[in-house]
Protein backbone atom coordinates (compact mmCIF):
# COMPACT_ATOMS: atom_id res chain seq x y z
CA UNK A 1 0.00 0.00 0.00
CA UNK A 2 1.68 3.19 -1.27
CA UNK A 3 0.39 6.68 -0.43
CA UNK A 4 1.53 9.94 1.13
CA UNK A 5 -0.57 12.92 2.15
CA UNK A 6 0.03 15.95 -0.07
CA UNK A 7 2.45 14.20 -2.44
CA UNK A 8 2.16 11.94 -5.46
CA UNK A 9 3.01 8.33 -4.67
CA UNK A 10 3.93 5.39 -6.90
CA UNK A 11 3.88 1.65 -6.32
CA UNK A 12 6.74 1.10 -8.77
CA UNK A 13 8.44 4.00 -10.59
CA UNK A 14 11.23 3.16 -13.03
CA UNK A 15 12.89 6.15 -14.70
CA UNK A 16 16.03 7.33 -16.52
CA UNK A 17 17.27 4.17 -18.18
CA UNK A 18 17.33 0.58 -17.26
CA UNK A 19 16.62 -2.74 -18.88
CA UNK A 20 14.99 -6.05 -18.23
CA UNK A 21 12.48 -5.01 -15.59
CA UNK A 22 10.01 -7.79 -14.74
CA UNK A 23 7.07 -7.17 -12.42
CA UNK A 24 5.29 -10.50 -11.99
CA UNK A 25 2.51 -11.95 -9.83
CA UNK A 26 2.03 -9.15 -7.31
CA UNK A 27 -0.60 -6.82 -5.87
CA UNK A 28 0.20 -3.11 -5.92
CA UNK A 29 -2.07 -0.60 -4.20
CA UNK A 30 -0.88 2.94 -4.90
CA UNK A 31 -2.76 6.21 -4.59
CA UNK A 32 -0.88 8.09 -7.32
CA UNK A 33 0.31 5.72 -10.06
CA UNK A 34 0.56 1.97 -9.47
CA UNK A 35 3.19 1.27 -12.18
CA UNK A 36 4.99 4.26 -13.76
CA UNK A 37 7.68 3.82 -16.45
CA UNK A 38 9.61 6.97 -17.39
CA UNK A 39 9.06 10.50 -16.14
CA UNK A 40 8.59 14.12 -17.17
CA UNK A 41 11.72 16.20 -17.65
CA UNK A 42 12.07 18.88 -14.95
CA UNK A 43 9.86 21.89 -15.73
CA UNK A 44 11.51 24.27 -18.16
CA UNK A 45 14.23 21.77 -19.17
CA UNK A 46 14.52 19.86 -22.43
CA UNK A 47 16.55 17.01 -20.93
CA UNK A 48 15.92 13.67 -22.61
CA UNK A 49 15.66 10.63 -20.39
CA UNK A 50 17.03 7.39 -21.73
CA UNK A 51 14.18 4.93 -22.15
CA UNK A 52 13.65 1.79 -20.14
CA UNK A 53 13.95 -1.31 -22.32
CA UNK A 54 12.35 -4.75 -22.09
CA UNK A 55 9.75 -4.11 -19.40
CA UNK A 56 7.27 -6.87 -18.50
CA UNK A 57 4.29 -6.44 -16.19
CA UNK A 58 2.25 -9.65 -15.92
CA UNK A 59 -0.17 -11.45 -13.60
CA UNK A 60 -0.42 -8.44 -11.27
CA UNK A 61 -3.34 -6.81 -9.53
CA UNK A 62 -3.13 -3.01 -9.62
CA UNK A 63 -5.76 -1.46 -7.37
CA UNK A 64 -6.91 1.56 -5.44
CA UNK A 65 -8.99 0.63 -2.38
CA UNK A 66 -12.41 2.27 -2.24
CA UNK A 67 -11.61 3.53 1.28
CA UNK A 68 -9.40 6.11 -0.52
CA UNK A 69 -12.34 7.46 -2.59
CA UNK A 70 -14.04 10.53 -1.15
CA UNK A 71 -17.79 10.01 -1.01
CA UNK A 72 -17.63 6.23 -0.86
CA UNK A 73 -19.23 4.57 2.20
CA UNK A 74 -15.87 3.12 3.28
CA UNK A 75 -13.90 6.41 2.83
CA UNK A 76 -11.19 6.67 5.51
CA UNK A 77 -11.11 10.51 5.47
CA UNK A 78 -7.59 10.74 4.01
CA UNK A 79 -7.36 12.70 0.76
CA UNK A 80 -4.62 10.94 -1.23
CA UNK A 81 -3.48 12.18 -4.64
CA UNK A 82 -5.14 9.66 -6.99
CA UNK A 83 -4.04 9.38 -10.64
CA UNK A 84 -4.02 6.10 -12.62
CA UNK A 85 -2.99 2.44 -12.69
CA UNK A 86 -0.41 2.24 -15.46
CA UNK A 87 1.56 4.99 -17.21
CA UNK A 88 4.40 4.95 -19.74
CA UNK A 89 6.30 8.15 -20.58
CA UNK A 90 9.65 6.80 -21.82
CA UNK A 91 10.19 3.13 -22.78
CA UNK A 92 10.97 0.63 -25.52
CA UNK A 93 9.59 -2.92 -25.68
CA UNK A 94 6.94 -3.04 -22.98
CA UNK A 95 4.61 -5.98 -22.42
CA UNK A 96 1.68 -5.75 -20.01
CA UNK A 97 -0.49 -8.86 -20.01
CA UNK A 98 -2.81 -10.92 -17.84
CA UNK A 99 -3.16 -8.19 -15.22
CA UNK A 100 -6.24 -7.10 -13.31
CA UNK A 101 -6.66 -3.38 -12.66
CA UNK A 102 -9.44 -2.21 -10.35
CA UNK A 103 -10.96 0.98 -8.90
CA UNK A 104 -9.78 4.23 -10.42
CA UNK A 105 -11.60 7.56 -10.26
CA UNK A 106 -11.27 11.22 -11.12
CA UNK A 107 -9.29 13.05 -8.44
CA UNK A 108 -5.86 14.53 -9.28
CA UNK A 109 -6.24 13.51 -12.95
CA UNK A 110 -9.23 12.83 -15.18
CA UNK A 111 -9.81 9.24 -14.06
CA UNK A 112 -8.35 7.64 -17.20
CA UNK A 113 -6.71 4.40 -16.05
CA UNK A 114 -3.94 3.59 -18.58
CA UNK A 115 -1.75 6.26 -20.19
CA UNK A 116 0.78 6.00 -23.02
CA UNK A 117 1.96 9.63 -23.12
CA UNK A 118 5.61 10.09 -24.16
CA UNK A 119 7.41 12.91 -22.38
CA UNK A 120 11.09 12.43 -21.46
CA UNK A 121 11.74 10.45 -24.66
CA UNK A 122 9.89 8.22 -27.13
CA UNK A 123 7.61 5.28 -26.37
CA UNK A 124 7.90 2.39 -28.83
CA UNK A 125 6.87 -1.25 -29.14
CA UNK A 126 4.19 -1.49 -26.45
CA UNK A 127 1.87 -4.50 -26.17
CA UNK A 128 -1.03 -4.26 -23.73
CA UNK A 129 -3.13 -7.43 -23.92
CA UNK A 130 -5.36 -9.87 -22.04
CA UNK A 131 -5.87 -7.51 -19.10
CA UNK A 132 -9.02 -6.90 -17.10
CA UNK A 133 -9.78 -3.24 -16.35
CA UNK A 134 -12.76 -2.60 -14.10
CA UNK A 135 -14.41 0.28 -12.30
CA UNK A 136 -12.83 3.37 -13.80
CA UNK A 137 -14.00 6.60 -15.40
CA UNK A 138 -12.14 5.89 -18.65
CA UNK A 139 -9.73 3.29 -19.92
CA UNK A 140 -6.97 4.58 -22.25
CA UNK A 141 -5.19 7.83 -23.06
CA UNK A 142 -2.87 7.25 -26.02
CA UNK A 143 -1.27 10.57 -26.93
CA UNK A 144 1.94 11.49 -28.78
CA UNK A 145 1.78 15.27 -28.37
CA UNK A 146 5.30 15.79 -26.95
CA UNK A 147 7.42 12.88 -28.24
CA UNK A 148 7.08 9.94 -30.64
CA UNK A 149 4.68 7.09 -29.87
CA UNK A 150 5.03 4.15 -32.28
CA UNK A 151 4.03 0.51 -32.59
CA UNK A 152 1.43 0.25 -29.82
CA UNK A 153 -0.80 -2.82 -29.73
CA UNK A 154 -3.83 -2.89 -27.44
CA UNK A 155 -5.77 -6.16 -27.87
CA UNK A 156 -8.00 -8.68 -26.10
CA UNK A 157 -8.57 -6.58 -22.98
CA UNK A 158 -11.80 -6.74 -20.99
CA UNK A 159 -12.86 -3.22 -19.99
CA UNK A 160 -15.85 -3.18 -17.65
CA UNK A 161 -17.52 -0.76 -15.26
CA UNK A 162 -19.55 -2.72 -12.77
CA UNK A 163 -20.35 0.02 -10.27
CA UNK A 164 -22.18 2.64 -12.32
CA UNK A 165 -23.38 4.43 -9.17
CA UNK A 166 -19.87 5.51 -8.16
CA UNK A 167 -18.07 5.74 -11.50
CA UNK A 168 -18.77 7.85 -14.55
CA UNK A 169 -20.09 6.11 -17.66
CA UNK A 170 -17.48 7.67 -19.94
CA UNK A 171 -14.67 5.66 -21.52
Amino acid sequence: EFHHLGEESHGIHAYNQGSKLVIDNCRIEAAGINVFIGDNPPQGETTLYYPWEDVVVKRCNLAKPRKWQEGHASYADLAWIVKNWFEIKCATRVLAENNTMEQNWEKSQTGIAVLFTPRGNDVTDVTFRRNILRNTRGFFNINNTDKVLTRVLVEDNLCIEQDKGNFSHQS
